[in-house]
């Protein structure tokens, strides 16, 4: 049995004895203790953003949303929310920019204005609370002063790239939002446009910045590769190291070797060996069936490999998809995610599949790690199957959908689940597969017994080259005494790249300037890491003058130098919109 079957098996089986409190206190790691369901829900805080607490829905908990409407003298009302003109706020700074607009019928309400940027600039927000955030920016081109469609332009925020040579075509007719999740800290948030080009421009026509519920990300995900847990050569050598191990009378102490969180890099010696894996991915072995109090470490069954990737609130994600299986697409939920059809992505056994019967009442949200917050009410009150027979039982087919994603990418992933197929509680078990290479054994009722109870399980999984990724389910004759499969939700999200934040001046020729009686060196600012070339796609070529690196620099104050280099001293500067740079 390969191991990913056994973690597969061993976790969530009601027949194993081995519980996740159990697996923590083996490994020493009290970082699991997380996946055991202690989640508390959002105290949904005020964020205090003066006059733009807005939105807080009846009989929902929900997050205050602050909403704005971009480049507009008024406020809008969109979807049951009012969107706040952003002319002369007091509550944050719209940087350097114009507002343009077109009053056309044609046009929705939200998006007949929008804040115009022909210079890098940003918005700037204070935010109260540290915590995980839901971001989108909405973006709808029109023909005023400035065609919005000839923008071209880069998007970052909190050191992350959101968007890179974003552009809305000619034949847009829809307005483009785009969503993303991070971890803001308390303090200045900005969120900055740069036009990629000295002729383009950027634009943006309405923001929302809100509290993402906690329920919704944790911080150590399971972490599959499009070869399985143990894909990388690291992996594949302790695998053949538990091999051994397990074939041993005693096993040896295994010890376990670590950095701090700065790092991220861990490993473990088995037998006085160390394997390293790559930063945030960490393994440890542990034995089915071993009781967590016995010193001796003693093998006593299967091994069992698990990977987590720690550290997954430190990232950015970038919405892809949210996918509703067998129901009606979602346009706006509690938290006005969209959500579309399963359909145009099955491709494996259509004819074996069907939609569920809807299910006509509340979800039984009997634990603390789901709410209508983690996915609505449509998405647990639906899903897609294998066709049944007269005894309930369904042929031992696979169900396999493919989604298209960025090549060679990890990605957040998360699968919802509401047993509305069964009659009676605890009959139902079936596979989830991944890449047909990671397989686990689907439970339903391992945090509550009732029948339509919502749970999710999430993964961190990297791509391939391939640029799709493959999820499946299917029977398990094995442990099920009913023969089916389902899936109601899933959620993708990409994992952002860190931005090149930081300016480096690159001297191209000496320009003689009569207004300083010397030479000035013509500046060109492209967007770059401390560490790195920048990358030729942003294209961006922009001059800046000398007084506005003196004012940068504080005249080049030594307390802002850095370091010295092949071309000078290297100095750190803020500019006039709030940009810090090199």
């Amino acid at each position: 049995m390969h191991i990913h079957e056994l973690l597969s098996t061993t976790l969530f089986h009601p027949q194993i004895a081995i519980t996740i409190e159990e697996l923590a206190a083996l490994t020493n790691m009290d970082m699991l203790y997380s996946h055991k369901i202690r989640f508390q829900l959002c105290l949904l805080l005020p964020l205090h953003f003066s006059s733009l607490l807005l939105l807080s829905l009846a009989d929902n908990t929900y997050p205050v949303k602050y909403l704005i409407n971009c480049g507009a003298n008024s406020n809008v009302t969109f979807n049951n929310g009012v969107f706040v003109a952003d002319i002369n706020s007091p509550s944050f700074s719209t940087g350097e920019s114009e507002q343009v607009n077109n009053f056309s019928t044609s046009i929705p309400l939200l998006y007949r204005t929008a804040r115009v940027y022909r210079m890098p600039s940003s918005y700037g927000f204070e935010i109260d609370q540290e915590s995980i955030y839901i971001v989108r920016l909405h973006f709808f081109a029109f023909l005023s002063r400035a065609n919005l469609y000839d923008a071209l332009f880069n998007v970052s925020a909190s050191g992350f790239s959101l968007l890179t040579n974003f552009s809305i075509g000619n034949g847009t007719s829809s307005p483009v939002i785009k969503e993303f999740l991070l971890t803001i800290p308390q303090g200045e948030f900005r969120i900055h446009f740069i036009p990629s080009q000295q002729s383009s421009l950027a634009f943006i026509n309405a923001i929302e910045v809100f509290l993402a519920n906690e329920t919704r990300i944790t911080d150590d995900v399971f972490h599959v590769t499009s070869a399985g847990y143990n894909a990388s050569q690291e992996l594949k050598l302790l695998e053949n190291q538990l091999t051994a191990i397990k074939r041993a009378e005693e096993r040896k102490t295994c010890k376990r070797q670590e950095s701090d969180r700065s790092g991220h890099r861990f490993g473990a010696g088995l037998g006085g060996s160390d394997a390293f894996w790559p930063a945030r991915a960490w393994c440890w072995a542990t034995l089915r069936g071993l009781h967590p109090q016995d010193s001796r470490r003693t093998p006593v069954h299967d091994e069992v490999l698990i990977c987590i990737y720690s550290g997954l609130l430190s990232q950015a994600l970038h919405t892809i998809c949210g996918i509703t299986f067998g129901g009606s697409p979602i346009e706006f939920d509690e938290l006005w995610r969209s959500w579309v059809n399963d359909d145009s992505y099955l491709i494996l056994n259509r004819g074996s599949a069907m939609n569920c019967t809807i299910y006509g009442q509340s979800p039984n949200y009997n634990h603390e790690s789901v709410s209508n917050y983690t996915a609505t009410d449509h998405i647990y009150q639906s899903c897609k199957q294998l066709k049944p027979d007269s005894d309930g039982n369904s042929s031992l087919l696979n169900l396999t959908w493919r989604f298209p994603v960025s090549k060679n990418t990890e990605h957040f992933v998360r699968f919802h689940f509401c047993d509305i197929v069964s009659k009676t509680a605890a009959d139902l078990q079936f596979n989830l597969s991944i890449y047909s290479n990671y397989n686990k054994t689907i439970y339903p009722y391992f945090k509550t017994p009732d029948l339509a109870s919502p749970f999710f399980i999430e993964y961190v999984v990297d791509s391939d080259d391939s640029g799709f990724t493959n999820f499946s389910i299917s029977p398990s004759e094995q442990y099920s005494s009913i023969l089916n499969a389902f899936l109601n939700g899933l959620e993708i999200m990409e994992f952002l790249n860190k931005s090149l934040v930081a300016l480096r001046l690159k001297c191209t020729k000496a320009e003689s300037d009569q207004s300083l009686g010397g030479l000035l060196y013509g500046g060109r600012l492209t967007e770059g890491s401390a560490t790195g070339s920048p990358p030729s796609s942003l294209n961006l070529s922009l001059r800046i003058s000398f007084a506005e690196i003196q004012y940068a620099t504080k005249k080049f104050n030594a307390k802002l130098l850095i370091g010295e280099g092949g071309f000078g001293k290297v100095y750190k500067g803020t500019f006039r919109n709030g940009m810090k740079w090199l």
